[in-house]
């Protein structure tokens, strides 16, 4: 009885993706076709380094003796917060828009906790690609809205978990900026990254793919060209 339901949900959940990643695509070619020849693009290379957060990679119930009776208590794997750095080149093909191509990596403790308890599961490396565009917000002098697409991978030896993470889907991201006062052309930035995982152990477990959000905060200097 439940099948209809839930593939009808599937669909509606894949529709919905399918639109985010049309609008993104739809976005970067209209940017691309109104840019004049790159060569007469200001260029940027900004150098960012701050700080992630990330979601728990995956959530559970196991079911423990307690005395004389089971007890069910909630577990989640995850990596704790971690620094990231990242070095971006932006392009400026107008006033009003930046196109920007990023790669970030990031290097984690990853841990599990449940009944009050945490445990060290591993270690990993996070790294992640993405094209984006950003453009001014003009109710705010200073701030700016970002949006961009790419993919995200976890290496690790030691976290089983993490075999088979190259399907993670594609990686989407949003976030804000905001001009700092200073004479350096620093800028502040709050971003969130979304993509679904699903591993190799949690398919052949026939645990349902499931989804990981990342927070990163982290400040941008511009080393060379035109900021």
């Amino acid at each position: 009885m439940t099948g209809a339901p839930l593939r009808g949900l599937a669909v509606v959940q894949g529709s919905a993706r399918g639109l985010v990643y049309a609008g993104l695509l739809h976005l970067m070619l209209m940017a691309l076709s109104a840019a004049p020849a790159a060569a007469q693009m200001p260029l940027t290379v900004e150098v960012r380094g701050g700080g992630v957060y990330s979601t728990p990679f995956a959530r559970g119930t196991a079911v423990v003796p307690a005395e004389l009776e089971a007890v069910a208590r909630d577990l989640e794997v995850g990596p704790r917060p971690a620094p990231v750095a990242e070095l971006a080149l932006a392009a400026r093909p107008g006033p009003a828009l930046v196109l920007e191509f990023r790669s970030g990596v990031s290097i984690a403790d990853v841990a599990g906790a449940g009944g009050g308890n945490s445990w060290p599961a591993g270690r990993m490396t996070a790294v992640h690609i993405l094209g984006g565009v950003r453009s001014p917000l003009s109710p705010l002098p200073g701030a700016d809205v970002r949006a961009g697409a790419g993919k995200v991978l976890y290496l690790s030896s030691d976290v089983n978990l993490l075999e088979g993470s190259g399907r993670t889907g594609v990686l989407l991201s949003g976030g804000f900026g905001y001009r700092l006062p200073g004479p350096f052309a620093a800028v502040g930035v709050a971003e969130a990254q979304w993509h679904e995982f699903d591993p190799a152990p949690l398919d052949e477990a026939g645990a349902a793919a499931g989804a990981v959000t990342r927070f990163l905060a982290y400040l941008a200097v511009p080393v060379w060209g035109t900021p």
